[in-house]
């Protein structure tokens, strides 16, 4: 039985070696990256969504669906300039204003470059905003 088996192995390999002379080497298929961005922004423990204004600091974390999270990435003025994002800490938005945050893997040839906005006021500048309006 053993002696069989070696044979329909040897017959199978010597056929793969003349198909591949015949016919070249097969195509390789590359696996696409396909990791995403995860982008969570929080503000006093709740969601925040992207377009409210936010009276206290608004925590931003990033991470990607590979959970191999090294290769992230973070530009804040408008995409000139990236830095190595450190994704073990929520990166925390204290200043008053509006901000702009772009994120993208570093290591994938077709990047995929998310915005994102936040907006921080004071809570006394928002409620004399309100009073106004």
């Amino acid at each position: 039985m053993q002696r069989k088996s070696k044979k329909t192995l040897a017959f199978v390999a010597i056929v793969a070696l003349f198909m591949q002379t015949l016919f070249g080497s097969l195509p390789a298929m590359a696996m696409e990256n396909t990791s995403t961005l995860h982008i969570t922004m929080t503000t006093n423990g709740q969601a925040y969504k992207e377009g409210d204004t936010a009276t206290s600091a608004v925590e931003v974390q990033v991470t990607t669906t590979s959970g191999d999270s090294a290769g992230i990435e973070i530009s804040q003025d408008a995409r000139t300039t990236w830095q190595p994002f450190d994704h073990t800490q929520p990166l925390v938005i204290t200043e008053e204003g509006e901000h702009e945050l772009w994120f993208r893997l570093a290591d994938v040839e077709e990047r995929r470059i998310i915005k994102m906005d936040s907006r921080l006021v004071q809570p006394l500048q928002w409620h004399r905003l309100g009073n106004r309006l």
